[in-house]
């Protein structure tokens, strides 16, 4: 089977978004509270994996294991980032979700909008501008992923890779609404969880164990890729200031539109601490387990031309193809999860923000709302798809570009 049956899964896999998008069209069409935030339903599992897959995107399986691959040990302090995210939940959750509903907000612009009472609409027209130019930034980050992921281990040219990924992902995201996003990106975590947990202790088991690992990795990368402080042993002025920019990565999390929307879709703000426990244990699985799926690389594939291919490489070399279909389709799943969110995020302003409360006064019809942001979505998806096929730089460093 090999390579065929493993395009099958992933083929299998990909329609199956596509179901889930027609099923959930009709429910999404209700109104604009349903198709942008679900109608304020989700439970504490849809809305924390939903959360933690979008967040995560092709960095999770694609940059951070290239990274892991490249720098070592060092790699892990990506996992400090994540601990703002968690502070989201404590400090904003609530308070988002209490005033989304007062203020009968559905966007975060909207919300801003109403709560510091821009009735000039300068704050709404920032936030439409900055936040459309760097989701589209994001998505093809993602884009670029695709075809790396189809390039590397179905043997599909880079551009088809990014055109079919993108097309599927913009058709479920324009038909479903957040209904549709959530479901899928709940599934999608899951995939995800799998993927980076079973992935690195099969690689460390067929190196020989962990110590045999770290024996093998010191002759031949040096002692330094060992090393817990960018190459050193003890923290240094340069180790600190490494860590201190690792954790402002996490500064993200915080104005993250595609992640502060999932608190006005709440089902209830008792729900909160579950969710954030979930996050957790999510997060302590995907970081550690993509820096090590790198660094186990490092030892089995020691010539690979480029480290962001560490991901699919391992997963086709290492296990069953029926396996590496559901792990592929797990990296797949890193992507999609981000390029829905934030699909749905821009095209939301534009529809919402732009199209109903500046150009129509707030008097649009919900159903026209809806169609403009079908109509936006499809557009902002296409745009990135163009800039993804002449992609300028790396899928981690176009992600941390976009992210900040």
């Amino acid at each position: 089977m090999g390579h065929t049956g493993i395009l099958v899964i992933v083929i299998l896999y990909l329609l199956f978004l596509l179901v889930v998008g027609f099923w959930y069209s009709k429910a999404s069409s209700a109104g604009s509270s349903e198709y942008f935030l679900g109608g304020r339903k989700m439970g504490p599992w849809v809305l924390s994996m939903s959360e933690k897959a979008s967040e995560s995107s092709g960095f999770m399986t694609v940059g951070l294991p290239g990274e892991g691959y490249s720098t070592g040990m060092s790699s892990v302090w990506n996992a400090v980032s994540s601990v703002f995210s968690i502070f989201n939940w404590f400090f904003f959750a609530k308070r988002i979700r209490r005033l989304s509903e007062i203020l009968k907000s559905i966007t975060i612009p909207d919300l801003l909008s109403a709560r510091f009472q821009d009735h000039s609409h300068v704050m709404r027209m920032v936030s439409i501008v900055v936040m459309t130019i760097f989701q589209t930034v994001y998505v093809c980050a993602q884009f670029v992923a695709f075809g790396v992921l189809f390039e590397v281990v179905l043997g599909v040219s880079f551009s088809v890779g990014v055109i079919v990924g993108g097309i599927i992902t913009i058709i479920y995201t324009m038909l479903g609404g957040f209904f549709a996003v959530a479901l899928t990106d709940f599934i999608q975590g899951l995939l995800m969880a799998f993927a980076l947990f079973i992935l690195p202790i099969l690689a460390i088991i067929e190196i020989g164990g962990f110590n045999r690992m770290g024996t093998l990795l010191d002759q031949s990368m040096g002692t330094e890729f060992l090393q817990p402080f960018f190459g050193e042993s003890v923290l240094t002025l340069a180790g600190l200031i490494g860590i201190i920019s690792y954790l402002f990565i996490g500064f993200g999390f915080n104005g993250s539109p595609h992640i502060l929307v999932r608190y006005m879709a709440l089902r209830n703000t008792r729900d909160v601490k579950r969710i954030a426990l979930i996050g957790i244990i999510w997060m302590m699985i995907a970081y550690y387990g993509a820096s090590f799926i790198g660094m186990s690389g490092a030892v089995l594939f020691p010539d690979l031309g480029n480290p962001e291919h560490i991901f699919p490489t391992m997963t086709v070399e290492l296990l069953p193809w029926w396996i590496a279909g559901i792990v592929l389709a797990g990296a797949l799943s890193a992507m999609m999860s981000s390029i829905d969110s934030m699909l749905l995020i821009a095209s939301s302003t534009i529809a919402e923000d732009l199209w109903n409360k500046v150009l129509h006064k707030g008097e649009l019809d919900e159903g026209k709302t809806i169609l403009v942001s079908r109509i936006a979505t499809a557009v902002i998806g296409g745009f990135g798809i163009i800039i993804a096929l002449n992609p300028l730089d790396s899928v981690f460093w176009l992600a941390v570009f976009a992210w900040a």
